[in-house]
C-alpha cells in the first residue's frame, strides 16, 4: 500500500508543467510564456515550448513545436514577431531565433555562444543578446554545471582564466551581428537606457566568483566602453532603468547565490553616479521595474509567502500587497508582469495544494488572482489527498525564534518517524509551494517531514539573511538540531526513527 500510495505521487509530480519567462505583448492583451515539463531524460534537453495565453479568456496555446529546450520569449515592441532562444541545432546551445506572425521561427545564426538574455531594441530594429562562452558556468539555480556543447567534449577539460565569459551582442536585419559589450568584462544584466547605452551588472573576472564582485555599470554600446557607478559592498541584482533614462534601480543584499539575490532597493543618478537617499522601505526584494519617473513595482519575500506592490521613487511603500504563495517563476525570484496600461498585473503563481500556472488580477485593491491557465488541472484532479501544512516556531541558537514548515502524516498516531529536509544557499527559504521542500513523496510514505529556515533563510529582512556569516554550520544548525528536539519535546517526532536529506 505504502509503495503504490508513493509512486502514484511521484507520477503525479512527474506530470507537473512549469511555466517560465512571461512576455506581456504590447496590447496588453495576451502574454507568451515557455511551458516546461517535470523532467528529462537523463543527457536530453527539457523538451519545453512557448505559448501564447490570452488575458481576457480563451484557452492558450503552443506557438512552437520544438524540438529541444525552448526559452526566454520576447514580444517586439513595435509588431507581432516573438524572438526566443532554442537548444537546436547544436545540443547544450541555446540559439536566437525569431518567429514572424503565421511563419514559422526563423533561426537568427552567429550568436557566439549560448543565449541567456533577449531585448529588442526600442524601435524594434534589432536585438541586444546576452551569450555565455563555452566553459562558463550556469547558476547555482540552473544546476551550477559547466556549459558545454562540444561534440566530442574537451578531454581532458581544460578551463583557463579568462574564459566562459557573458558577451552582450547586437542582432541587426541590416549590420549583421557585432559584440557591443565592454572588451574583457562580463555582463551578468542588463537594462537599456536608450539603443546605444545600457546599465549592467558587469565584473572583469568572467567565473562565478566574479559575480559575488560584480559591479554597476553604464556601457557605450557604440564605443563599447565601461563606465563604473556603484562597486557593492555585497550582490547586486535586476538592474531597471527609469522612464526618463536617468537614473537605474536596481536590488543589493547578501546572497550565497546568482539569481538568489533577496535585497534593499538601490537607486543611482546616472549623471552623477551618486546613490539617491532612500526612505526604509520593505527588504528582501527580488526584482524591481519602473511604472513612471517616480514609482516603481516591486516583488520579493515575506515569511513563507511573498510580498509585492508599488514603491515611491524615494523608497517608501505607497501599495503593498502579501500572498501565501509563490508569485514569481520559481521560489528563487518573485516577479511581476505589468500590463503596459498599469491596470493588472499577470505572474506566474503556486502554493499549497496550487501547481504553478499564470495568473492575472488588478494592480490595486484587494482582489485575488485568475488563473490564465489550466496547465496542471489534471495533476490537481489526481489527488485525492493533500496534507495539511502547519507553521512552526522554536527557540534557536542564542534565544532566536524560527521558524519552519511541518507536514505530519494522516495516518497513524505520534510520535512519527520523521525526515528533516535542509535547504540550500542557504540565501534561500522553504515557501509554501505545491511540494514544499519536495515533501510530498515522503509524506506520502507516511513520514512526518520537517522544513527549517533556519538563520540565514529569506523572508525576514536583511538583518537575519546575515545572521549566519562567517559562521558556516555554526548557529544556523544548531538552529535546526533544537527544532528537531522541539519536536522531540512535544511528541510530534520519534527520536529513534529521525532522517535527514537536503539539497544544494
Amino acid at each position: 500500500m505504502t509503495d503504490a500510495r508513493v509512486e502514484r505521487f511521484l507520477a503525479l509530480l512527474d506530470r507537473v508543467n512549469r511555466p517560465s519567462d512571461v512576455s506581456l505583448h504590447r496590447s496588453g492583451e495576451r502574454v507568451a510564456v515557455a511551458v516546461f515539463p517535470a523532467h528529462r531524460e537523463a543527457g536530453a534537453p527539457f523538451e519545453s515550448r512557448i505559448w501564447s495565453v490570452p488575458l481576457d479568456g480563451g484557452a492558450g496555446e503552443p506557438v512552437t513545436s520544438g524540438p529541444g529546450t525552448e526559452a526566454l520569449p520576447r514580444w517586439s515592441p513595435v509588431d507581432d514577431r516573438l524572438a526566443f532562444a532554442a537548444s537546436r541545432p547544436v545540443k547544450g546551445r541555446m540559439d536566437l531565433f525569431v518567429l514572424e506572425p503565421g511563419g514559422e521561427p526563423r533561426h537568427v545564426e552567429g550568436v557566439p555562444g549560448s543565449v541567456q538574455d533577449i531585448r529588442w531594441l526600442p524601435d524594434g530594429a534589432g536585438l541586444l543578446v546576452l551569450a555565455v562562452e563555452e566553459g562558463g558556468f550556469g547558476a547555482a539555480t540552473e544546476g551550477a554545471v559547466r556549459l558545454r556543447w562540444s561534440d566530442p567534449p574537451p578531454d581532458p577539460e581544460v578551463f583557463r582564466p579568462g574564459q566562459g565569459r557573458r558577451r552582450l551582442f547586437r542582432v541587426d536585419p541590416e549590420d549583421g551581428i557585432r559584440e557591443v559589450g565592454p572588451e574583457g568584462w562580463s555582463v551578468w544584466e542588463f537594462d537599456l537606457v536608450d539603443g546605444g547605452t545600457v546599465v549592467a551588472v558587469a565584473s572583469e573576472d568572467p567565473s562565478e566568483s566574479g559575480w559575488y564582485h560584480a559591479c554597476i555599470a553604464l556601457l557605450d554600446l557604440e564605443r563599447r566602453g565601461v563606465r563604473v557607478l556603484h562597486r557593492p559592498e555585497l550582490q547586486v541584482q535586476g538592474p531597471a532603468v527609469d522612464p526618463t533614462g536617468a537614473r537605474v534601480a536596481f536590488l543589493e543584499g547578501w546572497s550565497s547565490d546568482r539569481g538568489l539575490v533577496a535585497g534593499d532597493l538601490r537607486i543611482i543618478d546616472l549623471a552623477s553616479g551618486e546613490l539617491l537617499p532612500l526612505e526604509g522601505g520593505p527588504s528582501d526584494l527580488s526584482w524591481v521595474a519602473w511604472r513612471d519617473a517616480e514609482t516603481l513595482w516591486a516583488a520579493g519575500w515575506e515569511g513563507f509567502g511573498s510580498a509585492f506592490g508599488l514603491l515611491g521613487s524615494d523608497g517608501a511603500v505607497r501599495w503593498w500587497a502579501r500572498d501565501p504563495g509563490v508569485v514569481g517563476p520559481t521560489s528563487f525570484h518573485a516577479r511581476l508582469e505589468p500590463t503596459p496600461d498599469g491596470e493588472r498585473i499577470v505572474a506566474i503563481r503556486e502554493g499549497l495544494g496550487e501547481p504553478p500556472e499564470v495568473v492575472v488580477r488588478p494592480a490595486r485593491g484587494d482582489a485575488g488572482w485568475t488563473p490564465l491557465t489550466s496547465l496542471n488541472r489534471d495533476v490537481v484532479a489526481g489527488f485525492d489527498a493533500y496534507p495539511k501544512v502547519e507553521e512552526l516556531e522554536w527557540t534557536g541558537a542564542g534565544g532566536l525564534p524560527i521558524r519552519g514548515l511541518l507536514l505530519v502524516p494522516d495516518r497513524g498516531r505520534p510520535p512519527y518517524p520523521t525526515v528533516v529536509v535542509i535547504h540550500g544557499g542557504p540565501t534561500w527559504a522553504w515557501k509554501r509551494t505545491f511540494d514544499p521542500g519536495g515533501a510530498l513523496p515522503l509524506w506520502a510514505a507516511w513520514f512526518a517531514v520537517f522544513l527549517p529556515n533556519y538563520r540565514g533563510s529569506t523572508g525576514r529582512g536583511q538583518a537575519f539573511t546575515r545572521l549566519n556569516l562567517r559562521d558556516p554550520a555554526g548557529a544556523e544548525f544548531e538552529d535546526i538540531l533544537l527544532g528537531v528536539d522541539d519536536l522531540v519535546a512535544r511528541g510530534i517526532a520519534d527520536p529513534d526513527r529521525l532522517g535527514v536529506t537536503g539539497g544544494s
